[in-house]
């Protein structure tokens, strides 16, 4: 009971002062930018005098911005053509990004947002997920046995990082055959020292260990996909999350870089915030043009994401595969965003168990969970059929899951059948011919937080909603929504209430 007591008021608090902080300025890298060169050359251009020229003119971009600007350039990605760079100490963002924009070789300029692990999980059950022993309690079993065998496949979790000591984990974490442990040297000369289970992009170093949680019990998720007795689920630790949750756009297109290059074939991305930005976008599309499966979670903020842009689902790029939370019952989560176009499929999110850090388990709820299972499930499908094409996984997924009344006209398809997905991924034959990327048009009726350019960030759905189509809505109309609160506060009050009445989904151990 104390702990009801306990997550109604914090939820109370959170819903009532969200009603002030709703339309605080997006975050951002203090001091950060991300700079695309403007490239003369097209994607798969054969002219190679003009590639050449490209080459040498991203180049001679840097030192541009290096010696005439006097930035400091952090990464560069030739694959994108974007430079992450630190501006002079005293200089202001603003100053530089109109300055930076006048240099011809530039297409675009903008902030290094953030991201937070909180735009795209509601932990709901934290407290009782934080005192969990490491021994298993009941429920249902996660991870029925889906198939027998096959090829060994690389799942990026790019989240807080993993606790690769866990004993459920451990045992299938991906290594770096190419690197040896411990003698300070990249043997493998992919730009990393030491990177032998992944890479730490927050601290700068090749120990991706999860200080927070969110990354370990995503990863739980996964493997609990496999057949414990004929395992072919690797984890690659990507932290570029902190421990706080908190990451930025230029970790994030590092984090995609690394997996893509170091042989990861699905990517999960239980994470979301910050505003649009184009040079993750181009990050995905790189993701897309590798043939990699991209899952990201819907976020949860029971706003309708095709209405109300929320990223990274609002990108529409063909390889993301958007993943909504259902409940025990198969219906959307009560905080579940939703979107028949820009969300294709449900799969599990309320109270999940799985694997917390220092050998504990617990459970979790939110989009963060559901996502990872979509992700286990495609990563068997590829044990299976390992060329399939990412769209193929996509559609195989769609179409094997199962709607229900309550999912029709809220999310593309239905619940994701694991089973089902894996049987028809193994009779299909690839078709390795990747079609070249096209940017998604928008969903045709944009609300008008999207039209302002804006976005509805987490615990902000309710409220938008109600004004929506009022433009003096800022901080001021905190007052009014503190009033309005109390007939949501009721509702909350149930939802906890029947939440841990409800059967738990539970993470298998291996």
């Amino acid at each position: 009971m104390k702990t009801i007591i306990s997550l109604v008021l914090v939820s109370f608090v959170t819903l009532v002062s969200g009603s002030f902080v709703c339309a605080e300025e997006i975050l951002r890298q203090e001091g950060e930018l991300i700079i695309k060169f403007k490239a003369q050359s097209q994607s798969g251009e054969e002219d190679i005098l003009k590639v050449l020229a490209d080459i040498i003119s991203f180049h001679h971009l840097k030192n541009t911005l290096e010696e005439e600007k006097e930035v400091k350039v952090l990464n560069s990605y030739a694959w994108a053509n974007i430079h992450h760079v630190q501006i002079p100490e005293g200089e202001t963002l603003e100053h530089m990004i109109e300055e930076i924009k006048k240099l011809d070789e530039v297409e675009y300029v903008e902030p290094n947002y953030l991201f937070h692990v909180g735009a795209s999980t509601e932990a709901m059950d934290y407290q009782e997920a934080a005192v969990q022993s490491s021994a298993s309690s009941g429920g249902t079993q996660s991870g029925q046995a889906l198939a027998s065998g096959g090829q060994s496949v690389t799942v990026a979790v790019i989240d807080t990082g993993v606790d690769y000591t866990h004993k459920a984990i451990a045992p299938y974490m991906w290594v770096n055959t190419g690197e040896i442990p411990g003698n300070g040297k990249d043997d493998d000369g992919n730009g990393y020292v030491d990177d032998i289970n992944g890479y730490d992009f927050v601290n700068n170093d090749s120990d991706p260990y999860d200080d927070h949680y969110h990354g370990t019990h995503v990863s739980g998720i996964v493997l609990s996909l496999q057949d414990s007795l004929n395992p072919v689920i690797k984890i690659m630790a990507l932290k570029f999350l902190s421990k706080d949750g908190y990451g930025s756009t230029g970790d994030a297109i590092r984090a995609i870089d690394y997996a893509i290059k170091n042989g990861a074939k699905v990517l999960n991305n239980s994470w979301g915030g910050g505003g649009y930005s184009q040079a993750l976008s181009d990050a995905i599309v790189a993701s897309y043009n590798a043939n990699r499966v991209f899952v990201v979670a819907a976020g949860n903020s029971s706003i309708d994401v095709d209405q109300y842009t929320s990223y990274p689902p609002s990108y529409l790029i063909p390889n993301m595969i958007t993943v909504a939370a259902l409940d025990s019952s198969t219906n959307l989560a009560w905080f579940s965003n939703y979107g028949p176009i820009s969300v294709h499929v449900g799969a599990p999110g309320v109270s999940i168990y799985s694997t917390l850090p220092h050998q504990k388990y617990g459970y979790l709820s939110g989009t963060s969970m559901a996502t990872p299972y979509v992700a286990g499930v495609a990563a068997m499908m590829l044990s299976q059929q390992p060329e399939l094409m990412h769209l193929q996984v996509k559609k195989i997924i769609m179409d094997t899951s199962v709607s229900n009344a309550s999912l029709q006209g809220y999310i593309g398809r239905g619940s994701v059948e694991p089973e089902d997905a894996v049987t028809v991924a193994s009779s299909t034959t690839p078709d390795t011919n990747i079609p070249p990327y096209e940017a998604s048009s928008a969903p045709p009726s944009w609300g008008s937080v999207a039209q302002k350019g804006g976005q509805a960030g987490m615990g902000c759905g309710m409220i938008s909603e109600l004004y929506a189509d009022n433009d003096d809505f800022t901080s001021s109309s905190g007052m009014s929504l503190f009033f309005l609160s109390w007939p949501l506060l009721f509702v909350l009050m149930l939802k906890i209430f029947l939440l841990n009445r409800r059967q738990k989904f539970v993470f298998r151990q291996f």
